[in-house]
């Protein structure tokens, strides 16, 4: 069986739960996740105290895209869908470049100089956009594809 393992925050302190185990967060406050369940998408962590059944949001539900700029010369914008039928309307998401090579870019580039990357337009029960940019003061712009990770609540 695989151990899945999540972070879980709560009054800003924030730990990582593997099944099994437990943790002590803020004064006094423990929970355990052997009666938990993680649901498929890693996103809650269901548990019961003695006041009944409390659910916390967890961080990270996470995935890779790639943001393709288009062939050379490229572009200075490019934009991909990502679906999550599990997306929530509240839910925060974030979007970093992944130093994992493409057809176009080595995993060097990517850390040496990557497009500005972010993610927005959350439509609860559809998904978000991850959406890039890359302008430089003399004009510059990028081409290809990049990987990009991706995380929401």
């Amino acid at each position: 069986m695989t151990t899945r393992k999540v972070l879980v925050e709560v009054s800003g302190v924030t730990r990582q739960i593997a099944d099994a185990d437990s943790a002590q967060v803020g004064a006094g406050l423990v929970f355990t996740n052997t009666a938990a369940h993680i649901d498929a998408a890693g996103g809650t962590i269901s548990f019961t105290d003695t006041n009944g059944t409390k659910n916390l949001s967890a961080m990270p539900v996470m995935g890779t895209v790639i943001l393709d700029f288009g062939a050379f010369p490229g572009s200075s914008n490019a934009s991909v869908a990502v679906a999550d039928a599990d997306i929530k309307a509240g839910s925060v998401t974030t979007a970093q470049i992944e130093p994992i090579a493409t057809a176009d870019h080595s995993a060097d580039e990517h850390v040496a100089d990557p497009p500005a990357v972010y993610a927005d337009s959350v439509v609860a029960g559809v998904g978000f956009t991850v959406r890039g940019s890359y302008t430089q003061q003399d004009g510059a712009r990028t081409y290809g594809k990049w990987t990009v990770a991706w995380s929401r609540t």
